[in-house]
């Protein structure tokens, strides 16, 4: 969690910085957990990293102005 706080505070230090026309964003899922196989680890945390990112994906098109498209 604290390498997740690190990367948070970085990539918001260069999206403060940046003149692009973009944001940078990240998604994640991690778990935790003993008697977990790698593979049902890696499920589980890339399930969590999807539900992130689809928060994040309806965070940032509810401030985006419809274009019909």
């Amino acid at each position: 969690e604290i390498g997740l706080n690190q990367l948070t505070s970085y990539i918001k230090t260069i999206n403060a910085c940046s003149t692009l026309p973009f944001q940078l964003q990240t998604a994640h899922g991690f778990v935790y957990g003993e008697n977990l196989t790698l593979t049902n680890a890696m499920n589980e945390a890339d399930a969590k990293m999807y539900e992130n990112k689809k928060e994040l994906k309806a965070k940032t098109f509810a401030y985006l102005p419809f274009n019909g498209v």
